[in-house]
């Protein structure tokens, strides 16, 4: 740490102060966007589908949380790396590579990352701060609009319908249920009436949406992936 903090221009050192090491910091999470623009300002790398994890060192110990503070020193154990049958420490001793980024040509890359099957891109503001919270300083710039839902609840039948009228889907953001909408199409008698018997026993008086969306509806009492 001492080198990095030596590699900073003598303004940016002078504005530093000694702290104690928090217990937890909240990771910082980018904000979806559909724009597609280039800014010498920002940088671009692909983006990596995978599990947050946040190191926090003191001399003699170190602890590896998750975005929701579970402990991972468990998932990521001791590392040992082979030579012809044998362990090597010097095999340990390169540093882990940084992801490949950009500083221009967003929507080039973009292209490209599209072309050959990623996910996406993550762009960040280069001078931004970290902050624990979402921010509009790094944007998910993804190849397609696909979003993993949460079934909150349901609405009656209508007419000659059996089992729902619709699924209420919502989405998780900070902690919350945000509404999504309502989804009603493709089931068959048997399923209708099938997810009508499991709706109908998670179901309970309050809302799990932010704000109560979905009042109108019977509240699932526990979240189902759909």
């Amino acid at each position: 740490m001492s080198d990095l903090i030596a590699a900073l221009p003598g303004e940016a050192r002078e504005r530093l102060r000694s702290c104690p090491q928090p217990e937890w910091v909240p990771p910082m999470l980018a904000t979806l966007t559909q724009r597609r623009f280039s800014s010498p300002d920002w940088i671009f790398e692909r983006k990596l589908d995978g599990e947050r994890c946040l190191a926090f060192v003191r001399v003699g110990a170190v602890r590896l949380l998750s975005r929701n503070r579970r402990r991972l020193e468990g998932t990521y154990p001791e590392v040992v790396a082979f030579e012809e049958g044998r362990t090597s420490f010097a095999r340990l001793q390169g540093r882990l590579g940084i992801t490949v980024h950009r500083n221009a040509e967003g929507e080039r890359f973009v292209d490209e990352a599209c072309r050959q099957g990623w996910e996406g891109l993550i762009g960040k503001r280069a001078d931004a701060a970290y902050v624990g919270r979402r921010s509009a300083d790094w944007l998910k710039l993804k190849c397609s609009n696909r979003q993993e839902m949460v079934v909150g609840g349901f609405t009656e039948p209508m007419g000659s319908r059996v089992g729902f009228g619709a699924l209420l889907t919502g989405y998780h953001d900070e902690g919350r249920l945000v509404d999504a909408g309502k989804e009603g199409t493709g089931y068959d008698t048997a399923t209708l009436r099938e997810l009508r018997d499991r709706l109908e026993q998670l179901e309970q008086p309050q809302s799990p949406f932010a704000g109560g969306a979905g009042r109108e509806a019977g509240a699932m009492a526990r979240e189902s992936r759909g």
